[in-house]
């Protein structure tokens, strides 16, 4: 059972992060298996409002992981698809999200 990897597209690789954010914070109990991300058109962008509170309700053993500033990175392998001809997701967008991961590809 379990996740081996996640692959995102544009808002679907939002998803992707934060479930990799929540898998990162609970040190690997949320998404067992977790082994890799690709994001395709991903980007950065806020931690939804409600996240935290989530965790505090479903993960309270973990609060103490509970950061999201600059100084969370993300050890998951990850493989990060940009187009330098993307309308949408400009590539320094891509780049401001694999910058999150430790040795993104």
């Amino acid at each position: 059972g379990g996740f081996v990897g996640i692959l995102g597209f544009s808002q679907g690789s939002r998803l992707a992060h934060i479930i990799s954010i929540l898998h990162t914070v609970t040190n690997g109990d949320a998404f067992k298996g977790l082994r890799s991300i690709v994001h395709v058109s991903g980007y950065d962008g806020p931690i939804p409002p409600n996240f935290k509170t989530y965790l505090q309700d479903h993960w309270i053993q973990y609060k103490n992981n509970f950061h999201f500033d600059e100084s969370i990175i993300i050890s998951i392998p990850s493989l990060h698809v940009m187009g330098s001809t993307d309308k949408l997701v400009p590539i320094h967008e891509s780049k401001e999200l694999s910058d999150i991961y430790d040795k993104p590809l």
